[in-house]
């Protein structure tokens, strides 16, 4: 059977991003967190083992298996987390530390190019 991991891991993304959504907006006021746990855990294993998949049979032509393997990697990482500490009843502050180190180095990559001129046409118009 054939499984377009490209469609998955968007699909898994605005899932992910509609749970966050719904969390900040109605969950954060609740007392008991724990029912969103469920949802939070499927989201980040399809991520987890997605991205995993993605990162070791290279599926996707070229380098796209990296990029996009290694972001499913750590958003399912990263939702799982997210997932024991709302069953636990922990407080979420903490959490988004956890994936903004890893999000710095495009951004480092991307300013480091600059001066080498490798995306010169996409960082400025002609």
């Amino acid at each position: 059977m054939f499984v377009d991991f490209l469609t998955l891991v968007m699909i898994n993304l605005v899932a992910g991003s509609g749970l966050v959504g719904l969390l900040s907006m109605e969950g954060m006021d609740e007392k008991d967190q724990r029912p969103y746990a469920a949802a939070f855990f499927v989201t980040g294993l399809v991520g987890m083992i997605t991205g995993l998949q993605l990162s070791f049979t290279w599926p996707l032509p070229g380098s796209f298996n990296v990029g996009y393997g290694d972001a499913s990697t750590l958003f399912g990482v990263v939702f799982m987390a997210t997932a024991i500490a709302l069953w636990q009843g922990w407080n979420l502050i903490p959490f988004p530390s956890i994936p903004f180190s890893p999000a710095l180095m495009p951004l480092s990559l991307a300013y480091a190019s600059i001066p080498c001129n490798w995306g010169r046409n996409l960082l400025w118009p002609p």
